[in-house]
């Protein structure tokens, strides 16, 4: 498994300068988030489709899901990415 000490630092920064969710995804499932425990309507209802977004790609992705709440997903290689949220913008 690669690891992913820069990956987490750097989501710990964000983290403590934006005060928004973060995750570090490997194979679709986390493997580190800020706060430990992400709330999302997913979660919440036991219904996964409800937030479910593409963790395949390149490039940053800004995802709008099913439940309202928005993502900002960047893929860093093949089986890992980053994602900011879930939040809500001024428009939801």
């Amino acid at each position: 498994m690669t690891d992913h000490g820069r990956e987490i630092e750097l989501l710990r920064c964000f983290y403590y300068a934006m005060e928004l969710p973060v995750s570090l995804l490997c194979d679709g499932s986390s493997i580190f988030s800020m706060p430990e425990e992400i709330r999302s309507v997913s979660s919440l209802t036991g219904d996964p489709e409800l937030s479910a977004f593409d963790t395949e790609g390149s490039g940053v992705q800004y995802i709008s899901a099913a439940s309202g709440e928005n993502f900002i997903v960047l893929c860093i290689d093949e089986r890992s990415c980053l994602a900011v949220g879930p939040f809500l913008t001024d428009s939801d």
